[in-house]
C-alpha cells in the first residue's frame, strides 16, 4: 500500500501502521477524545494518532505516494476535527495545529 514493492513483511507493516493510525480518527466516539479512555480495540487516541502522524511525516520526505496513503483515507476526518477544535477554546492548541498543517500537506 505505501510502496510499489511485494514484499509481504512491508505490506503487513504498512497495514499495520496505518491501520494504528487512522482507526482513532476514523472511529472517534466523543469518549474517545481523551487519551485515558481510549477503547481497548485502539491502541491510539485520537489526540496521539495525530501526533504519530506529524511526527512521522515531519521525519521523512515523503513522496506524493506515501502522502496520498497516509492522508487520503483520513481527510474529511481531519477537517471534521479541524472545524470542532476551530469552535471549542482549549488550553492546548496544538492538536488544532497538527490538524491544519496535515491538511495543508
Amino acid at each position: 500500500m505505501i510502496s510499489a514493492d511485494h514484499d509481504p513483511r512491508r505490506n503487513l507493516v504498512s497495514n499495520l501502521f496505518l491501520s494504528a493510525v487512522h482507526s482513532p480518527l476514523l472511529h472517534t466516539t466523543p469518549d474517545s477524545t481523551d487519551d485515558t479512555s481510549t477503547k481497548s480495540s485502539q491502541a491510539l487516541s485520537p489526540t496521539t494518532a495525530l501526533h504519530v502522524l506529524h511526527v512521522f511525516l515531519s521525519n521523512t520526505d515523503p513522496p506524493p505516494t506515501l502522502l496520498s496513503a497516509l492522508l487520503s483515507p483520513i481527510v474529511s476526518a481531519l477537517y471534521g476535527l479541524l472545524s470542532a477544535l476551530d469552535c471549542v477554546k482549549t488550553a492546548d492548541p496544538a492538536p488544532a495545529e497538527t490538524a491544519r498543517g496535515l491538511l495543508v500537506t
